[in-house]
């Protein structure tokens, strides 16, 4: 439907759990061969995303 990679997808659901640091290092075997607008999309998600445990944090602080 959205016609992404599955270095994309991948990286954009696994940017919550984990956070946009860890998430990115899925990546590594495939950024060589990724394009510029597929890179682009990674870090997009992983900006737009809080992690699991920074959510914690905010919530502890209520």
């Amino acid at each position: 439907m959205l016609d992404t990679s599955g270095a994309e997808s991948i990286v954009a659901v696994a940017s919550p759990f984990l956070g946009q640091s860890e998430s990115v290092l899925l990546l590594k075997d495939y950024l060589p061969h990724m394009t510029k607008s597929e890179i682009h999309a990674c870090m997009t998600a992983g900006f737009a995303t809080v992690s699991g445990s920074t959510l914690q944090g905010y919530i502890a602080l209520g």
